[in-house]
């Protein structure tokens, strides 16, 4: 079976391709330059049915769409919904988190009770909707801890764990007990597989991310020390930011994000493929490559470099 993943983060990705990859699921990320709609819906099943829907819509087979939500009991169930846009409607994790540790300053230990909630929908072959939820309690910590995961993962504690946030476990203790872990292994016994041990397929680029403003420091970098070809936007991003160069036969996207942050593991439309190839090149030009294993457990490489002009530039590569 192949199921399409309606998510650009690549986090998600990970999670699901973790769990459903290795049961003979082929687990698709969404074509290159896709996008998903707007999330209008006023609950998390909403959410997920719309992502789902246009996936299958756009590209056809059996696609699946979750939304998660936080929601905070001292808050009064935020930032739930809106979990994602908690600071502001262009708000990347690290801002959602330090908005949450600023809303809970004053709640006491015994107080700062949570729990995270995934909905996911399924819309199969002939676009049936099905839906699997999953819940899982916590608390909110004082400080965020840890480096693994993403979204509010630093500073979520499930009851269920042994003291450590979602960020200091591993991928796997993670997705054993987590909000997204437990409806996917719902999804996955509706679909009559055992979840773990798998691998994204069907995906052959990398991602590459800078600052906004970066686009001639990216010339500078791919144009003048590595000797990459520059080449004219296609047609359906011509009027999007960045730059595209050739890489032999293979093609080279350098995008601008506009709340860029080394520690994101999500850089949606910005992508390169041939790691290997651009690995070499960056060495030929003795430009020290910063690896990052973080993410190996779910079949992620991921490393850094920083271009000429000083900024640190993310490569992401899912393996397939």
């Amino acid at each position: 079976m192949r199921l399409m993943v309606a998510t650009g983060n690549r986090g998600k990705l990970a999670e699901f391709a973790a769990m459903l990859g290795g049961s003979g699921i082929e687990v698709l990320p969404l074509p290159a330059g896709a996008e998903t709609p707007e999330e209008t819906g006023t609950t998390l099943a909403e959410n997920a049915l719309i992502k789902a829907r246009a996936c299958h819509v756009a590209f056809g087979g059996a696609s699946v769409a979750d939304d998660s939500g936080l929601f905070v009991d001292a808050l009064g169930g935020a930032p739930g919904v809106r979990s994602a846009r908690f600071a502001g409607e262009d708000a990347d994790d690290a801002s959602n988190r330090a908005r949450l540790l600023g809303e809970m300053a004053e709640v006491p230990a015994g107080l700062r009770g949570a729990e995270f909630r995934c909905v996911l929908c399924l819309v199969g072959e002939v676009g049936e909707a099905r839906y699997f939820q999953g819940v899982v309690r916590g608390t909110i910590a004082l400080a965020e801890r840890g480096g693994n995961g993403f979204g509010y993962d630093p500073l979520f504690v499930p009851d269920e764990g042994d003291g450590r946030t979602f960020s200091e476990m591993l991928p796997q203790e993670k997705d054993a007990i987590s909000h997204r872990g437990r409806a996917i292994a719902l999804l996955a016994a509706e679909l009559g597989v055992a979840a773990g041990g798998g691998r994204v397929t069907g995906l052959d680029h990398v991602q590459v991310a800078g600052p906004a403003g970066c686009e001639e420091a990216m010339r500078a970098f791919y144009a003048g020390l590595l000797g990459l070809e520059e080449i004219p936007k296609p047609e359906p991003l011509a009027t999007r930011g960045g730059v595209w160069f050739r890489l032999g036969a293979q093609q080279l996207h350098v995008g601008i994000e506009k709340e860029f942050s080394p520690a994101r593991k999500a850089h949606p439309g910005i992508r390169v493929t041939g790691l290997a190839s651009l690995k070499e090149r960056l060495s030929r030009a003795g430009v020290a490559v910063i690896e990052d294993g973080l993410l190996e457990p779910y079949g992620v490489n991921r490393f850094y470099a920083d271009d000429p002009a000083g900024n640190r530039l993310e490569f992401v590569e899912i393996i397939g």
